[in-house]
């Protein structure tokens, strides 16, 4: 069986295309690699859709570090509102503890 005999036939698709394009357009023994253009493009695409949506980006960082800020302290404001507090935790502790030791 020849080697290429489970490659498909027609012509090439996809990647295998814009390689082959890439090859043809390179001057053999250039700088640049096929491999290297597919990186740069590659970039330049990644740095165009930030700035388009850096605006986005900015406001939900904005919105995660405000938020880590507030909920920490939300929660303190509806433990309190609901009659938590540092002296009625320390009443239930130690009744607990005399609970427990009347026990034993």
């Amino acid at each position: 069986m020849p080697p290429n005999s489970l490659a498909p036939k027609g012509p090439p698709r996809g990647v295998d295309a814009l390689v082959e394009a890439l090859l043809r357009v390179i001057p053999q023994g250039g700088l640049l690699t096929a491999g290297g253009v597919v990186v740069a493009e590659t970039y330049r695409r990644a740095v165009e859709v930030l700035k388009r949506h850096i605006h986005t980006l900015i406001s939900s960082a904005f919105i995660i570090t405000g938020l880590t800020a507030l909920l920490p302290s939300l929660a303190v404001v509806i433990v309190n509102a609901v009659g938590f507090t540092a002296a009625g935790v320390a009443k239930g502790l130690s009744y607990s503890l005399t609970q427990i030791f009347a026990i034993l």
